[in-house]
């Protein structure tokens, strides 16, 4: 433990001595491009940027320019020009494939085991067939005996 302690003590050392060694060698770097001279682009020739006439270039309405002739701008103009070519095709029309959700009827070869409860009702309708119509004489009294005050009277 206590070498670790020591060993930590000695590279916090070197560490503080390099760093001293090396600050004033980034102060004499620092002074030497502050002695650089900047020069501003495009300004030059009185055109204000170098596009055109600056503040005395004024246009008056019969059309003549007043100031600085412009022809010194335009031969400072860049003579590369970039072009940018788009290219348009025609559409190709295409086949467009919806799924449409339809039954399909197929006939299957094998078994098809599906679960079933077990015991369930089975109903099943058994049509009996009819030989002969048998008419059995019912006797309905004619006419009917109507009474008044009472509801329907009863037949039978």
């Amino acid at each position: 433990m206590k070498s670790m302690l020591i060993f930590g003590l000695v590279a916090m050392c070197v560490l503080v001595a390099n760093a001293s060694e090396e600050a004033p060698k980034k102060a004499v770097e620092t002074a030497e491009p502050a002695e650089k001279k900047q020069e501003k682009r495009g300004i030059g020739h009185g055109l204000g940027y170098g596009y055109g006439p600056s503040a005395g270039g004024a246009i008056l309405g019969s059309g003549i320019g007043v100031g600085v002739p412009v022809a010194p701008a335009v031969a400072e103009l860049p003579t590369q020009v970039h072009t940018n070519t788009v290219v348009r095709t025609v559409q190709v029309p295409y086949q467009v494939e919806r799924h449409v959700p339809y039954p399909v009827e197929k006939t299957v070869t094998y078994p098809v085991k599906v679960p079933v409860p077990q015991p369930y009702p089975v109903e099943k309708i058994v049509h009996v067939p009819v030989k002969e119509i048998v008419k059995v004489p019912v006797e309905v009294p004619q006419p009917y005996p109507v009474e008044k005050g009472q509801a329907r009277s009863e037949v039978g």
